[in-house]
C-alpha cells in the first residue's frame, strides 16, 4: 500500500502517510525483531544463534537481489510504474508468513499442577526494560546500527549522485553490501554457537565504527 501510494498520490499529506507511516509500519511488522521472536520460541537454544544467522543472511540476500531489480525497473519503466511493480512484488511476501505460524499450544495434562502465568502490562514491561542494564546497552547499540544503516541506505545514493557518479555505482554498492552481509551474518550466527555473544556484538560494532570513520575520511 505504501509503495502504491508513492506512485499514485500527488498531494503532500497522503504521500507522507504512504511513505512515512504505511511503509514504516510495514517494515516494523516484518523486521528481524518479529522473525527472531518466532525463531527464539521454536528453535532449540543449541541451534538458535545459527538459525538467526541463517535468517539474517536470507534477508541480506533479499537486499542483494532487490536493489538491482528496483534500479532496473526504474530505468526501463517510468518511476510510477516501477513503484507499482515493486508493490506487486511485495504482495508475494504475504504467503510466506504462513510458514511463521506457530503451532497451537496443547492443553496441559489434567494431572499436571496448575500454575497461573503472571500478567504484565505494557507500562510494567517498559519500566522493567529501562531498569535492565543489558537492555539499555543493546538499545544504544541499535541506535548506532540504525544510524549506519540509514547513512548507507538513504544518503549514499544521493551523495554519489551529487558527485556526478552514475546511478549504477550506488546500485552496485548497495548490492555488494547485501552480498557480503550474507557471509557476515551467517558467520556471526555460527560463531554465536561457540563464543560469547556480547564479545561478538562488541567486535562487530567497533569494527563498523572504524570502517565508517575510514569511509568518511577517504577521498571519493
Amino acid at each position: 500500500l505504501g509503495l502504491a501510494g508513492m506512485a499514485l498520490f500527488d498531494q503532500h499529506l497522503p504521500f507522507l502517510l504512504a511513505t512515512g507511516v504505511t511503509i514504516g509500519l510495514g517494515q516494523a511488522c516484518t523486521t528481524y525483531a518479529v522473525i527472531y521472536g518466532v525463531i527464539g520460541r521454536n528453535i532449540d537454544a543449541s541451534q538458535r544463534s545459527w538459525a538467526m544467522g541463517i535468517t539474517a543472511a536470507a534477508g541480506s540476500f533479499g537486499q542483494f537481489l532487490m536493489v538491482p531489480l528496483a534500479s532496473t525497473l526504474l530505468h526501463r519503466l517510468d518511476w510510477s510504474t516501477a513503484l507499482l511493480a515493486l508493490a506487486a512484488s511485495a504482495l508475494l511476501i504475504a504467503p510466506f508468513a504462513w510458514g511463521l505460524r506457530e503451532p497451537t499450544r496443547q492443553s496441559p495434562s489434567p494431572h499436571a499442577p496448575t500454575t497461573d502465568s503472571p500478567t504484565q502490562s505494557a507500562g510494567q514491561a517498559l519500566r522493567d526494560a529501562f531498569a535492565h542494564r543489558d537492555y539499555l546497552l543493546l538499545t544504544a547499540g541499535y541506535i548506532v546500527c540504525g544510524f549506519q544503516v540509514a547513512f548507507i541506505g538513504v544518503y549514499l545514493p544521493s551523495y554519489l549522485a551529487d558527485q556526478k557518479l552514475s546511478p549504477e555505482v550506488a546500485t552496485i554498492a548497495l548490492a555488494l553490501i547485501g552480498l557480503f552481509n550474507v557471509i557476515g551474518t551467517y558467520a556471526a550466527g555460527a560463531l554465536g554457537q561457540r563464543l560469547r555473544k556480547t564479545r561478538i556484538l562488541s567486535t562487530i560494532y567497533f569494527s563498523r565504527a572504524v570502517v565508517m570513520t575510514v569511509f568518511i575520511l577517504t577521498p571519493i
